[in-house]
């Protein structure tokens, strides 16, 4: 289950992405209602990130710009991060609960380990 930030995160891509179809082809979100058969309020609010669209309203978009349906979900947020990137963000969630001195004693030890090539 996706918690809430992550989940803003994902409808505010896909709002982006659906906005960038829509001015590629030179359309107001008015003309994409039309041919979406779907309200200009709604594509705003879709574009804005603040509703989530049922995937056959998805499919209806996408089929209304043209687009194939998993163009809209080509977004950063979606790629694997790397293994660094795991370990980077299980690091730093582990030292949430730690004092500032204890923080400082940390980086001081990590300060100490060899370093990679990269």
């Amino acid at each position: 289950m996706l918690n809430p930030k992550r989940r803003n995160d994902l409808l505010r891509e896909l709002g982006a992405s659906i906005r960038q179809a829509r001015k590629a082809r030179g359309w107001s979100q008015a003309q994409l209602a039309e041919t979406a058969d779907l309200s200009s309020h709604f594509i705003s609010v879709v574009e804005c990130g603040d509703v989530s669209p049922s995937l056959p309203t998805l499919a209806r978009i996408a089929a209304a710009l043209n687009t194939p349906l998993h163009d809209l979900f080509k977004f950063d947020s979606l790629r694997h991060p790397t293994p660094r990137e795991l370990a980077t963000h299980h690091l730093l969630k582990a030292t949430r609960s730690l004092t500032a001195e204890n923080i400082l004693l940390l980086t001081r030890f990590l300060k100490k380990l060899p370093r990679s090539n990269r």
